[in-house]
């Protein structure tokens, strides 16, 4: 397709698609965040846990 034959439009399409890639990439890294802490929670509640039984439960 030759620069001729786009749309007039075309350029604010571009730079709309490009903030919402840019938006979509902002909150998918938003969300990774908050599964790495919610993960490592679970994690650490795990230890904890496994820490409560071995020192306290396992007579």
């Amino acid at each position: 397709m030759s620069q001729a034959s786009l749309p007039h439009w075309w350029p604010i399409v571009a730079i709309v698609l490009a903030l919402v890639a840019f938006a979509g990439l902002y909150i998918f890294i938003k969300i990774e965040k908050l599964l790495f802490k919610l993960a490592g929670g679970f994690i650490m509640l795990l230890l904890l846990a496994g820490a409560v039984w071995w020192f306290f439960l396992r007579n």
